[in-house]
């Protein structure tokens, strides 16, 4: 980093690099996430069989990152800022996995197991330009925003069929973001917001290799639109007020779309619109300890989709929503939370391309189709919190109870005469409620503060899968105590332990599939200051998997260091996963579909840094 403050300007200029892929976090290893299993609602989309990985990928994929940066900020009279910058980010990836999996249906079980080898490469170059005015009646805001990206994807798998498919995409957009808000004297506000904004959809390469040939499709694309959006409030008398928020948001877009081929060039093209209109009217009511607060929204949603022929698709719907807060506030110990919200609304897809998918026969199958999905859901809250800073004492509880439905309206397929993969047609609908609780107690004779906090959820819904209706049940429960100590200033050791356990229920085509999985973690964070220039820290963790249909894997991590300071001068040193552990696999079971996975973890690792302050 390098710095030059002035009076009323400073420029600051960083360059950042490091080849590890961002797999240390500051203060030590962070725990690894283990394998969820989705909401029951949430099924209707795992039909591919595919969850997410019980890792997060910045903690088994190993790279080289570089960025860096130039901004510039000066001051603009007594109340103005100015502020330029820019940017240029390299990044590389590369990941190693396999992956089983084990899809359940009627014509029986069928496996599918994958090896892949992946690696990117990304060059984004970013500029921005904002300006602030921030007085006590007038706030204006402005900012302008500029990116530009190159990515490349490489994907070698090993399967019934070695391939390897590569995209590469270019792609640029813009952003400017205006922010307005005027206080009168009479206590008015008016609000007014712009949002305008531009970009070129990816344009992608894709090809598919095998042995000397290969196959390629092409994919471009733009759209540009913007939002506006403003808001009034105002105070009809002391008790009352209200207010009014409308917003215009629209979207114009444009594809591109090859034919598989040796040497593909874009061939059809289409065009489209989202149109997004809401007005928001609300009112504020308070008395002493009494609060209400109730808003009506109305949202018109509309769609169309063409190619230069015929229009392909149209929506258009005007929908409901509304919501109620009912809050009182006694004494500031205890709080009573009631709330009330019904929602009607339209989930329009805005990008119809997505990955490619790799077939057995060494295909690209390209997703290019949409979908419109109504969901309608009511949700009733309860809570209750009790607060007493004096004592050391908060609780609090939670009752939430939704009903929701929802459909596909329809779906469409825009790459006619073409390999595709087109959305699945589904409709949910369900009960579920949820009930939680928090108690914290601060002991001041002996320095602890306990947290317990614990959850059960109780989820019953309907799906449809490949044209069959079936329900789904599911149970979970989960508690974690933790613990804080600090005896004396310079000793601090905090200890928590959670357990989870979830039950699942399925039956489809007269079929019933059971599954039930407990999940244990564990971790200790241990710092302590041996004198005012030297300290020391250790942190341990432990996850226990359950590996289904039988046994368990217990998986230990450890990090550890110490740090001297001297006036100017610093030393660290730490040491990384102390146990080694380089790898670990699990396997469980959600309700139909079972899943196996292998993960690379980082080594061991010593990190020695010195640093020196002018």
């Amino acid at each position: 980093y390098a710095m030059l403050i002035g009076r009323r300007s400073q420029t600051l200029l960083s360059v950042m690099a490091d080849n590890c892929g961002h797999l240390r976090e500051e203060g030590g290893f962070i725990l690894a996430q283990g394998a969820q299993m989705p909401e029951a609602g949430n099924l209707i989309g795992v039909t591919e069989g595919r969850y997410g990985p019980p890792l997060s990928q910045k903690y088994y994929m190993q790279g080289n990152d570089l960025s860096t940066g130039l901004m510039h900020g000066r001051r603009i009279g007594p109340y103005g800022m100015l502020r330029l910058g820019g940017g240029y980010t390299y990044q590389t990836t590369s990941q190693e996995g396999w992956m089983e999996n084990v899809y359940m249906g009627g014509d029986g079980a069928v496996t599918i197991s994958e090896h892949a080898l992946s690696s990117q490469e990304r060059h984004n170059v970013k500029a921005e330009l904002h300006y602030q005015h921030n007085a006590d009646s007038l706030f204006v805001e402005n900012n302008f925003s500029f990116l530009g990206s190159h990515h490349d994807t490489r994907n070698n798998l090993f399967a019934d069929a070695h391939s390897l498919y590569a995209v590469k995409r270019q792609f640029g957009s813009f952003d400017n973001f205006f922010h307005y808000i005027k206080k009168t004297k009479s206590g008015k506000v008016r609000r007014f917001m712009t949002n305008l904004f531009g970009r070129s959809l990816p344009t992608a390469h894709i090809s598919v290799l095998k042995d000397e040939g290969g196959i390629a499709q092409l994919i471009d694309g733009y759209d540009f639109g913007g939002q506006v959006s403003g808001g009034y409030s105002a105070r009809i008398s002391k008790q009352l007020s209200v207010s009014a928020a409308t917003g215009l948001a629209a979207v114009y877009r444009g594809y591109g779309l090859s034919d598989i081929e040796e040497a593909p060039q874009t061939m059809r093209h289409y065009s489209g619109y989202d149109l997004n209109v809401s007005l928001a009217p609300g009112f504020t009511f308070e008395e002493g300890a009494l609060r209400i607060e109730g808003q009506l929204p109305l949202t018109y949603y509309g769609r169309g989709f063409r190619d230069k022929v015929a229009v392909d698709y149209h929506v258009n719907k005007v929908l409901p929503e509304w919501n109620l807060l009912l809050r009182y506030d006694m004494n500031g110990y205890f709080r009573f939370d009631w709330t009330l919200a019904y929602t009607d609304k339209m989930d329009v897809p805005a990008t119809l391309i997505t990955q490619p998918i790799i077939t057995d026969y060494n295909q690209i199958v390209t997703h290019t189709a949409g979908a419109v999905a109504r969901n309608r859901s009511y949700v009733s809250r309860f809570g209750l919190q009790y607060s007493d800073v004096m004592s050391g004492v908060m609780a609090s509880a939670t009752i939430a109870v939704v009903k929701d439905k929802g459909n596909l309206i329809r779906d469409f397929d825009v790459s006619q005469g073409q390999i595709t993969y087109t959305t699945q047609s589904y409709r949910s609908s369900g009960l579920s409620w949820n009930s939680s609780s928090f108690l914290s107690w601060r002991i001041r004779p002996l320095k602890t503060k306990l947290d317990l906090s614990g959850r059960y959820a109780y989820s019953q819904t309907e799906a449809m899968r490949a044209g069959v209706i079936y329900p789904v049940v599911s149970h979970r429960f989960s508690l974690r105590p933790s613990l804080l100590f600090t005896p004396i200033r310079s000793l601090s050791w905090e200890a928590s332990v959670s357990w989870g356990y979830t039950r699942l229920f399925h039956q489809y085509e007269e079929v019933s599939y059971r599954s039930q999985r407990h999940e244990m973690r564990a971790s200790s964070r241990l710092t302590w200051q041996l004198l005012p220039q030297w300290d020391f820290f250790t942190s341990a963790d432990y996850i226990r998997l359950e590996l289904q249909p039988s046994g368990s894997r217990h998986i230990y991590f450890a990090d550890a260091g110490t740090r001297y300071r001297l006036g100017r001068y610093e030393l660290s040193a730490t040491v990384d996963n102390l146990f080694n552990t380089k790898s670990y696999e699990t396997g469980y079971q959600i309700g139909m579909d079972s899943f196996h996975a292998f993960y690379h973890l980082r080594p061991r690792r010593y990190l020695l840094t010195f640093r020196i302050s002018f």
